[in-house]
C-alpha cells in the first residue's frame, strides 16, 4: 500500500456535478442518433442496411431472426422483409469500429445490403 494516510484520503472530494446533468429525452435521443454503441462521431449518417436469414431457415440460422427482432440495435431502428425474404434490419449511423466489428460478429448469418462505403 502507498504511504497515504487516512486524513489525506477523507480531504478528497467527488465531482458529482459532472454526473448530476438532468438531460431530456429529446437531447438523449439526439445524441443517440450520432452513435452506434457507446462510440460518437462527427462523420455523416449513412442508412445501414442488414438482412438476416427468414426465421424459417432454421437449418443455417437457427432462432437468429427472432433474437434479432427483439433487441433495440438503434435508436431509430426498423425491420422489414425484402422481396428475397430476408429480414432487414435499417437504421441510419455513422460508420464506426464498432458497428464493423458487431457486424462481423453475426459471421455468415447476415449479409450488408447498403451502403456501399460498409459493404467494402
Amino acid at each position: 500500500f502507498p504511504s497515504h494516510d487516512i486524513g489525506s484520503i477523507i480531504k478528497l472530494r467527488l465531482l458529482v456535478k459532472r454526473f448530476n446533468q438532468q438531460l431530456s429525452k429529446q437531447d438523449v435521443e439526439l445524441e443517440l442518433v450520432n452513435r452506434f454503441g457507446v462510440t460518437a462521431s462527427n462523420g455523416p449518417l449513412y442508412t445501414i442496411r442488414l438482412g438476416f436469414l427468414p426465421s424459417d431457415d432454421y437449418k443455417r440460422s437457427g432462432y437468429l431472426n427472432p433474437f434479432v427482432q427483439k433487441r433495440n440495435w438503434h435508436i431509430n431502428q426498423r425491420f422489414y422483409k425484402d422481396s428475397n425474404g430476408l429480414v432487414v434490419l435499417e437504421f441510419k449511423a455513422p460508420l464506426s469500429r464498432e458497428l464493423v466489428g458487431w457486424i462481423m460478429m453475426w459471421m455468415d448469418h447476415v449479409k450488408v445490403i447498403s451502403p456501399p462505403e460498409l459493404i467494402h
